[in-house]
């Protein structure tokens, strides 16, 4: 099965791809994904008869080399579990999914998001452990929200997201408006948080959205920005921002 790339660039919303192009015959979709080295991640379109397939070009595992990211079991479990969850295979050092028409946007979305994750291994040696911010707002909310209002994690809509690719981190539900929180702990993720907003929006599916940065992340402006437009409220962390985070979980004012 071929499909063209510019009926790819059509089918899938501005905040994944912003562009196609062509290398030595190979063609390509820019993403508004990056690396954690501000490359941005390519999407190569490729085909083996009978099935079409976006890869990574073999970039991202390359990366991981160059930047002398040993391939130890513990992050080889993690490559895997990675690529399991997302619906990625690892052929040969290239991570690719299958792409079809119906679900072209989706399938795309779910490999930048795999890509997004396993190049977070460039940071593994850094000072800094993992952002704790996701452990920080879900704490606060378990302490300020009574029943019977709820918090879902990693919520998905049911209806118009069925296969759980464009998930929620938090979503408030229960008495009152609905409303959803993104934490943010990584550059790449305000991307994330801008393609599964638009796609709420796309679907007539959306609610207020607060995002939640990370305080000791250094988050380029180019990804403030992104953040901002997409989001109804953007604080940077937890502290000092409880009563706000808490009336908006509850959809009051502070």
């Amino acid at each position: 099965m071929n499909i063209d790339v510019k009926y790819l660039e059509k089918r899938i919303c501005p905040d994944i791809v912003q562009s196609v192009g062509n290398r030595d015959g190979r063609n390509f979709l820019v993403t508004t994904f990056r690396y954690p080295d501000n490359d941005l991640v390519l999407l190569y379109i490729a085909h083996d008869g009978k099935k079409a397939y976006a890869t990574d070009g073999g970039m991202t595992l390359f990366k991981c080399l160059v930047n002398r990211i040993a391939m130890n079991e513990s992050r080889r479990a993690l490559v895997d579990s990675v690529c399991r969850r997302y619906g990625v295979t690892n052929f040969d050092s290239e991570l690719r999914i299958e792409i079809q028409p119906r679900t072209v946007r989706q399938n795309c979305l779910s490999l930048c998001e795999a890509v997004t994750r396993i190049s977070n291994l460039h940071f593994e040696a850094a000072v800094r452990e993992r952002s704790k911010i996701h452990d920080e707002v879900y704490d606060l909310l378990r302490r300020g929200i009574a029943a019977p209002r709820k918090i879902e994690s990693v919520w998905s809509h049911p209806t118009i997201d069925p296969d759980k690719d464009f998930p929620v981190d938090f979503h408030l539900n229960g008495y009152g408006e609905p409303r959803n929180i993104f934490f943010v702990g990584s550059p790449g993720k305000s991307t994330l948080v801008a393609a599964v907003v638009g796609f709420l929006k796309l679907n007539n599916a959306s609610a207020p959205t607060m995002s939640i940065v990370d305080p000791e992340l250094t988050l380029p402006t180019r990804h403030i920005h992104r953040l901002q437009r997409v989001s109804d409220e953007v604080r940077y962390g937890v502290k000092g921002y409880e009563r706000e985070i808490i009336a908006f979980a509850s959809g009051r004012a502070a």
